[in-house]
């Protein structure tokens, strides 16, 4: 016959046993299932990722751009507009993401500080799998579908952004992918001389060449220098080491031109001239006031590398005179990406302030029908006087139709400035400028092309994109 305190014993025992159970199911039912669910190893998590029904993408007039859609394998992303893949990027249940899909991932998959009772019923008790938040971006898919077409045959960027609230109409960066073959091309992309993954528009460090034209003549006005003063021998060359020197980019109007008429004709002697009558630390003052140094970015995307400038070494005479020559030109140490250069061309094409950039105006909750505008703090950097902005506008006026009248004719309302830089033997041309779609604020645009000397083809992108805007 067993003794009592023995049967208690085991009784207690068991009970121990049983509440360590407990305790135990709880813990990894409540607080330590995520550590279970998150390990690599573990195949329910790529199960359940797979089953997210990621929210979809539209463009501002709520055109579908991006939707998830059923397969055998789980849910996969489908992108139907080819002119945005560069900017909305991949989702690879493999690879990871990028574009609009890596910088709003949070959004697109489900936060969980957004969910409802309802979602959270549906996802837990249900299994039901995660539904995420729809985007609404800034884009103009018709404008974007322009830009694209445009450009297909080159290699390059362009940048179309709203110079009063900063919303990215339209992007670009060629050569492009399609993200729905992404997995069977990945090896292929990955071995591309052309980077398709890699997003000019945001990542290209590009010397700003002949462009910093338009900063010193910015500096110029500003500083209540004279316009009218003549300079001679405008389309001398301006050379810098042998084979490589800059001339006028069009015919200039006569043997003596004004700043004004050398801006115009794309003509950097004048410029380096009145550069050269400046005290040492006006460069400093360009570099200061249009925050060179200061890379404009989206929130959310890959930040350009480091584009420093370095200092210029006044106790070497002959190395100082030549790193001037070079500042002046846009071929020293500086380089911009095309976003920065917009967000300059936002500042002259409005009040002088460059807006914050932004891609995305909405998000829509799951189940909802109402759209929650989202729009960045604004900090705009202040770069140019009102009154500076204005007349740097109407001289870019001037230009375009001196472009326009050489190559093909297109809608007022638009100025542009070409300009001109190189890499080694390689050469990259820019267009910048601006649109005023009717009573809307004017929008900022940038173009640059690689390895082309191509002005003509430039302009016709020029027309293209902003008669597209023009009649959205």
């Amino acid at each position: 016959m067993i003794a009592v305190p023995a049967i208690k014993r085991l009784m207690i025992a068991t009970l121990l046993l049983f509440a360590a159970i407990a305790l135990a199911a709880t813990y990894w039912a409540l607080a330590g299932r995520d550590s279970i669910l998150l390990r690599d190893d573990n195949p329910r998590l790529i199960e359940a990722v797979a089953r997210i029904h990621r929210g979809s993408i539209y463009d501002h007039q709520e055109q579908l751009l991006v939707e998830s859609v059923e397969s055998n394998s789980g849910m996969r992303r489908s992108y139907l507009r080819s002119s945005t893949y560069s900017l909305v990027g991949y989702y690879s249940l493999r690879y990871g993401s990028s574009g609009v899909e890596a910088a709003f991932n949070e959004a697109l998959i489900g936060s969980k500080s957004s969910e409802t009772l309802e979602n959270y019923f549906l996802r837990e008790i249900l299994n039901l799998p995660r539904e995420g938040a729809d985007l609404r971006l800034t884009l103009m898919a018709d404008v974007q579908d322009a830009l694209t077409l445009a450009m297909q045959d080159y290699r390059g960027a362009a940048v179309m952004m709203d110079s009063k609230s900063g919303a990215i109409l339209a992007m670009a960066s060629l050569p492009a992918y399609d993200p729905n073959t992404l997995d069977e091309d990945w090896e292929y992309l990955v071995a591309d001389e052309g980077r398709p993954f890699f997003n000019r528009a945001l990542q290209g460090l590009y010397q700003p060449g002949t462009a910093m034209t338009t900063l010193w003549l910015a500096q110029a006005i500003q500083s209540g220098y004279d316009l009218s003063r003549p300079f001679t021998e405008p389309d001398a060359p301006v050379e810098l080491e042998p084979g490589l020197s800059f001339k006028c980019l069009l015919q200039p109007p006569g043997e003596e031109i004004t700043l004004v008429e050398a801006f115009i004709s794309g003509c950097p002697a004048p410029f380096v001239n009145y550069q050269a009558t400046l005290p040492w630390d006006s460069y400093a003052g360009i570099v200061e006031a249009f925050s060179l140094n200061e890379p404009s970015t989206l929130a959310g995307f890959p930040v350009p590398g480091a584009g420093a400038i370095a200092p210029t070494d006044l106790d070497d005479a002959a190395e100082s005179d030549d790193s001037r020559l070079r500042d002046s030109l846009g071929q020293g140490d500086l380089t911009m990406t095309p976003l920065q250069m917009a967000a300059i061309m936002s500042a002259m094409a409005g009040d002088g302030a460059a807006p914050t950039p932004t891609v995305l105006s909405g998000i829509r909750q799951p189940g909802a029908e109402i759209w929650e505008e989202r729009k960045p703090e604004q900090s705009a950097r202040i770069m140019l006087a009102p009154e500076t902005a204005a007349k740097l506008r109407t001289v870019f006026q001037q230009a375009w139709r001196n472009m326009s009248d050489q190559f093909t004719p297109v809608a007022d309302g638009i100025g542009a400035n070409i300009a001109m830089s190189r890499s080694g033997e390689e050469a990259q041309i820019w267009l910048n400028g601006f649109v005023t779609p009717g009573e809307r604020p004017a929008v900022a645009f940038v173009v640059v092309l690689e390895n082309t000397d191509d002005i003509e083809a430039l302009v016709g992108i020029g027309g293209a994109v902003t008669e597209a805007l023009l009649s959205s």
